[in-house]
């Protein structure tokens, strides 16, 4: 079975979060890489993710496995950061409006955080390497309003925006850091010039 990205699986647990916890679009949420040129079938939900940009940090262990020591580390090297357009296809105009106002209180529910939502993802493939790492993500909703998409003058569906920031992983990196750079010119020269006798 090929890998799949790191951005797609962040994009999959999206959309199970919201068909798992929205009555009634269980199986009806998935991601596409681009809107149908036709109707889609109703009711369904589609994501469609725009472009995302890297915003980079300082390296950050998340994760090693402990049992095997394989000696393989995951690092959090910085994000993600784009935007994703949720489309909405129902029946009618009612229904449509339903599970609109169902999404948006999907997103409000958060008391500590109201328009944004955490998801968890499935273990991740980082690099070819199989880890045991779950990362977390982070969808925030742009705006309250949802869009009409018209074709002849109806309706065809309705969308929404929400902002999504997710962890760049990385496999053992040795690119020199700032304080690993700053320990080295710490240490005396000399010391590191000693030879061991044997």
């Amino acid at each position: 079975m090929a890998n799949i990205s790191i951005k797609r699986v962040c994009l999959d647990a999206i959309a199970n979060y919201i068909a798992n916890n929205v009555t009634g679009l269980s199986g009806k949420v998935s991601v596409v890489a681009a809107g149908p040129e036709t109707m889609a079938p109703c009711l369904s939900v589609k994501l469609i993710a725009d472009s995302f940009t890297f915003e980079p940090s300082e390296p950050d262990e998340v994760y090693w496995n402990e049992v095997t020591d394989d000696k393989q580390l995951v690092y959090n090297v910085g994000s993600f950061t784009g935007m994703i357009s949720i489309q909405l296809y129902a029946i009618n105009p009612a229904e449509r409006e339903l599970y609109e106002q169902k999404i948006i209180d999907l997103f409000l529910r958060t008391k500590w955080a109201p328009g944004t939502i955490f998801v968890t993802t499935p273990t991740l493939t980082v690099d070819g390497y199989p880890s045991l790492y779950s990362a977390e993500i982070k969808a925030r909703l742009d705006g309250e309003e949802w869009n009409d998409e018209f074709a002849f003058e109806s309706k065809r569906f309705s969308f929404l925006d929400i902002y999504v920031d997710y962890p760049a992983l990385a496999l053992d990196n040795d690119a020199p850091t700032i304080e690993s750079l700053q320990v080295w010119l710490s240490e005396d020269p000399i010391d590191s010039l000693i030879i061991e006798e044997g």
